[in-house]
């Protein structure tokens, strides 16, 4: 597909942000389906501070989007990307917390977890439950990751 659209005078720029968008619409859907099915299917309140909850899921959608995009642009093909994302994935799910809560890991990896994308999206929705707008280091963790890896994902992209 990246070969067909060689041919169009559209740049990587304006091909990369045509998907944050589309991407970053499904996000927003995702979110709403997501509050949804967990208040009506399970009785889940919804967030006590919802304007940061979406601020934190937005960021989150972003900053991981923007690691798939610069995945995608620095990959030499569809197989070593998706064999780079498969690796990332279960150190960004361990520092979410999956298999241990971040709260019990040692000192060393705690601090780590909070500057991992999804570390600090956790950290962010945890404060928009209890009540509180997210501090702004897991808001300003979640834009740099969708900020640097967007530019760079635009610098290095290439059509072949």
């Amino acid at each position: 597909m990246l070969r067909r659209m060689l041919t169009t005078p559209v740049g990587p720029a304006r091909v990369l942000a045509a998907q944050l968008v589309a991407n970053f619409a499904i996000a927003v859907v995702a979110m709403v389906v997501f509050l949804a099915v967990a208040g009506f299917g399970f009785g889940i309140d919804l967030p006590k501070h919802l304007l940061g909850f979406a601020l934190a899921w937005l960021l989150g959608a972003a900053a991981l989007l923007a690691i798939g995009l610069l995945i995608t642009a620095l990959a030499p093909g569809r197989g070593p990307a998706t064999a780079i994302g498969t690796v990332l994935f279960f150190p960004m799910m361990f520092f979410a917390g999956l298999w241990v809560p971040i709260s019990l890991m040692p000192p060393l990896l705690r601090n780590i977890a909070h500057y991992t994308p999804l570390g600090a999206g956790i950290g962010a929705f945890q404060d928009a439950y209890l009540g509180h707008f997210p501090s702004a280091a897991p808001l300003f963790t979640l834009t740099a990751y969708a900020v640097v890896c967007a530019f760079v994902a635009v610098r290095w992209f290439r059509w072949e």
